[in-house]
């Protein structure tokens, strides 16, 4: 993770295959405090959850995005989010889906303090 100089910035996760959870090519910035996640799919659930970089991804303990939805989350800055990961101490944002080629736009809206 690193600090957005950026006031908003999008990237994009396609799901290949079900099951296998992926993260954002583009990490969520520390200075990240909203992140929308908006599931293109309009016959797919997404799921995103939040685990150390080296955990396992289970989408019963994830939060679902059905299919053509979106969700908002107000995360906080990264002074402000709990350190539950391992290594770095923080946990990383993965996404799943339930059919493979499944798409996640996400937006991360940025402030000016990490």
């Amino acid at each position: 993770m690193a600090l957005s100089l950026k006031p908003a910035q999008g990237t994009v996760v396609t799901v290949a295959a079900a099951g296998t959870a992926v993260a954002p090519a583009v990490l969520v910035p520390d200075n990240c405090h909203t992140l929308i996640l908006y599931n293109t799919s309009q016959a797919a659930t997404a799921y995103a959850q939040w685990v150390p970089v080296a955990g396992s991804f289970t989408v019963a303990a994830a939060v679902p995005i059905p299919p053509s939805a979106s969700i908002t989350l107000a995360i906080g800055p990264l002074s402000q989010r709990p350190a539950g990961g391992t290594g770095a101490g923080s946990d990383q944002l993965f996404l799943d889906a339930s059919v493979n080629g499944t798409v996640v736009n996400l937006i991360y809206v940025n402030g000016i303090t990490i």
